[in-house]
């Protein structure tokens, strides 16, 4: 892998800071990253301090879609180039940040997604979107389902309160069984998805 001075500082700083002002621990799962493939990451998204959190947990440099608009100032967009980021337009369908996830996937990358497209509570639910489904499909890799614990019942970031952190089974592009892209076949693999993810809650 790379150096990048994001990555070092991520690694270095931002995860023994956090860890000590809001700490948080894998209870579960820890073996279950897969190897020698690329895969897409999904949880479910209540904190401002899951991207960081999910890159804790995914061991190779995961990359993530970021909006376009964080990437206007140039400080700002070396530091989230180098943690993983690139940008999509989320106005349109954006071809470069296809081609960019999907030759991450062909190239052993993690890619991280939030299906549920922003930050939600619980009790608020969001329909799962179409793009951890698609990419799965089109480049024929795993999706790790994850769940981390929300905080508190609002989803509000909490000093000094630990997060619990439960990583899945891998679910195989056999077993998300993708047959197009056609929305109703991509609808379904996405609920599919999220289940996975909503059943590590209790489990």
């Amino acid at each position: 892998m790379k150096f990048s001075i994001g990555w070092f500082i991520l690694k270095i700083i931002v995860y023994p800071f956090t860890w000590i002002l809001f700490p948080f621990k894998v209870v579960s799962g820890r073996k279950n990253e897969p190897k020698n493939t690329g895969y897409v990451a999904v949880s479910n998204h209540t904190s401002a301090l899951d991207p960081i959190l999910m890159g804790y947990i995914v061991r190779a440099k995961p990359r993530y879609m970021a909006k376009k608009e964080l990437f206007r100032r140039w400080y700002v967009s070396a530091l989230i180039r180098s943690l993983g980021a690139f940008p999509i337009d989320r106005s349109k369908t954006d071809l470069n940040a296809f081609k960019t996830a999907m030759r991450s996937l062909k190239n052993g990358k993690a890619l991280v997604m939030f299906p549920e497209g922003t930050r939600v509570t619980e009790e608020e639910g969001s329909e799962a979107k179409r793009g951890a489904a698609l990419f799965a499909y089109k480049a024929k890799v795993p999706v790790l389902p994850v769940y981390i614990y929300p905080r508190n019942k609002k989803g509000k970031v909490c000093f000094f309160r630990k997060t619990g952190i439960k990583i899945g089974e891998p679910i195989t592009p056999e077993e998300l069984n993708v047959q197009s892209t056609k929305a109703e076949d991509l609808d379904r693999a996405s609920e599919y998805i999220m289940s996975k993810v909503y059943e590590l809650k209790d489990s």
